[in-house]
């Protein structure tokens, strides 16, 4: 009888979890916020996953820039790439979180090293054979900037758009092939 109430409090608990409304998901952001204005970065990026795996809306892309920084106070930037791709595959239509992606794969340390044949990122101590990870983000971020565009439906303003907000991880030479690229797809399209 006791197994039975444990089970049904754990699926009825499980289901409000699951269906986490707007108004929740604003509480939840609220309290990271707080959380992290009094330091507690552990607690904070607990509540950022949570809001990645289970919220899919205009603020998702927040989520995942205050989970970054999190991961950058905590020293454990080793763990950004799976957290990158994670939500990036949990929100398959969110164009504002593919671009937030691309802005935040400019902005990681691109250094890491490989460890059986396992790329890394971040410093370590002991074994491993340090390299840098810069033209792998940046074909990373580009690859992510141009599914933005897609999942956007960016006409004539939404290619300038788009090329303005990337102009820093599109930089110098690499700016204006991409821009072509842009005016290429749009012509295309």
């Amino acid at each position: 009888m006791k197994l039975h109430f444990f089970l049904i409090t754990l699926l009825l608990t499980a289901g409000a979890l699951a269906a986490e409304s707007p108004s929740s998901a604003g509480i939840s952001r609220e309290k990271a916020n707080k959380l992290r204005k009094q330091g507690d970065w552990k607690d904070a990026l607990a509540i950022d996953r949570e809001l990645l795996e289970k919220v899919d809306d205009g603020k998702s892309w927040k989520d995942l820039e205050n989970a970054l920084q999190a991961l950058g106070r905590l020293r454990q930037i080793n763990l950004a790439d799976e957290l990158l791709e994670g939500a990036v595959r949990g929100h398959p239509e969110n164009w504002a979180l593919f671009r937030e992606a691309a802005e935040s794969y400019h902005h990681l340390q691109h250094l890491g090293f490989l460890l059986d044949g396992d790329f890394h990122r971040g410093h370590r101590r002991g074994g491993g054979r340090y390299v840098t990870c810069s033209g792998r983000d940046r074909v990373r971020a580009i690859q992510l900037v141009l599914q933005a565009i897609e999942k956007a439906g960016a006409g004539d303003g939404g290619v300038m758009l788009f090329a303005g907000l990337m102009g820093p991880v599109l930089h110098g030479a690499l700016l204006t092939s991409f821009i072509a690229t842009l005016g290429f797809l749009r012509i295309m399209l």
